[in-house]
């Protein structure tokens, strides 16, 4: 199992659940199929697990071939997924700056997209804390208002002027 990762840091189970983190923050990840047989003995398929970032998404239009490119992935004329253009580095990383980000495209064979497909004509990743995120947001907002409400209800007042000045207690004449 440690060797179904490109990189041999991590085992079969660590990969499982590193991706299933993924889901949570970016709802999904690349997963980048590679064959390896410098190792004897041991099956050469090699997993890498790449995240959404890497995703050229100013790959878009009409391509050289006549596939259709959406944000990095590429469809042929049905409309099927042909294609990934992926950037060799993360675009966060400061070598991406230095050496040029520029896309390879990987054939769809190669790649499994894994992300939770929710609508029929979906073709990104929709991350599973986006309702938490979303709702939050709400609340802070719910927050603000409470606040310029509180602000708002501490502005006002009034006094009462009575006939009567010696009278005290509730202002009815009965004491308390």
């Amino acid at each position: 199992a440690r060797y179904a990762d490109l990189t041999g840091k991590l085992s079969y189970w660590r990969m499982q659940r590193l991706g299933l983190s993924q889901m949570w923050g970016d709802g999904g990840f690349f997963i980048h199929r590679s064959f390896d047989s410098l190792i004897p003995g041991v099956v050469p398929l090699r997993l890498e697990m790449i995240e959404r970032d890497h995703l050229d998404l100013t790959v878009d239009g009409i391509q050289a071939n006549g596939n259709l490119a959406r944000q990095g992935k590429e469809y042929d004329s049905r409309g099927r997924c042909v294609a990934y253009h992926l950037h060799r580095h993360h675009p966060g990383d400061y070598q991406a700056g230095i050496v040029g980000q520029r896309s390879t495209r990987y054939e769809a064979a190669d790649i499994v997209d894994v992300y939770d497909r929710e609508r029929i004509s979906q073709t990104m990743a929709l991350p599973w804390m986006v309702a938490v995120v979303m709702e939050s947001y709400n609340l802070e907002e719910y927050r603000d208002y409470v606040k310029v409400g509180a602000k708002l209800q501490s502005a006002f007042g009034f006094f009462v002027e009575s006939a009567f000045p010696g009278l005290t207690g509730t202002g009815i004449g009965i004491d308390m």
